[in-house]
Parts: structure tokens; C-alpha cells; sequence
């Protein structure tokens, strides 16, 4: 009989999510990526940053997207704690010691940080 399946959360930060730029999340247990949630420190103008995500298997330093799993911070009204959110659909499945890389295209101009939230069902083993 597997363990029961649990939601974990693992969260990173854009020091800048208006300069392009990647961070990379290490992944500690097998599961699914269910959710991508952020939070703005403040204000962004000019242009929306575009979020996209992606991970790499263990061993490996080749990222697949993950379908589903980028999101628009709108400029448009921004301000701090302003939140955004996708649900991946597929190519969503890490293993123990893989990376999931998070990028910015850096649309916008700040500075200003981005919290990011990522929420993986861990698999019963």
C-alpha cells in the first residue's frame, strides 16, 4: 500500500521580474506540478512580463515546457500583492532531483520582486 498523496509547496523569488532572468527550483521528491502561483512586491510599467516554466529530469540539463504553466504578470493596473496563477495540464511530472526552471522575459520596467509559489502532489511510494 503506497502513502497517502500530499501538496507541497516550494517557493523562489525574481529579484527583478523585469529583467530577464531564470531561476531554477530543485525538486526533492517525485510527484505532479499542479500549480504555479506569484506574488507582486509592486508596481510594473510599460509592458507585461511573461512567465514560462519548465523542468529537466534528474541527470539531465535538457528543459521541456511544461504545458500550461506560464502566465502573464499584467502591467495594467499592477501594484504590490497582486497575484497571478496557472494549472499545468501536461509534460508536468518530476522525479527526485529534477529542476524546474521558471523565466522571465523581463517585459516591463521596475524593479520589482516576484514571489513564486510552486505546488507538486507528491506521488505515493
Amino acid at each position: 500500500m503506497g502513502r497517502p498523496l500530499f501538496d507541497r509547496a516550494l517557493t523562489t523569488e525574481f529579484t527583478d521580474v523585469c529583467t530577464a532572468d531564470n531561476i531554477y527550483i530543485a525538486v526533492p521528491f517525485t510527484g505532479r506540478v499542479i500549480l504555479f502561483q506569484s506574488v507582486l512586491a509592486g508596481a510594473i510599467t510599460a509592458a507585461d512580463a511573461v512567465i514560462t516554466t519548465a523542468i529537466a529530469p534528474p541527470g539531465s540539463n535538457t528543459f521541456t515546457a511544461i504545458t500550461g504553466g506560464g502566465w502573464t504578470v499584467a502591467n495594467a493596473g499592477s501594484a504590490a500583492g497582486d497575484y497571478d496563477e496557472a494549472r499545468p495540464t501536461a509534460n508536468n511530472l518530476v522525479r527526485e532531483g529534477s529542476r524546474i526552471r521558471v523565466t522571465t522575459d523581463g517585459g516591463g520596467t521596475g524593479p520589482q520582486k516576484l514571489g513564486v509559489t510552486v505546488t507538486i502532489r507528491e506521488s505515493g511510494a
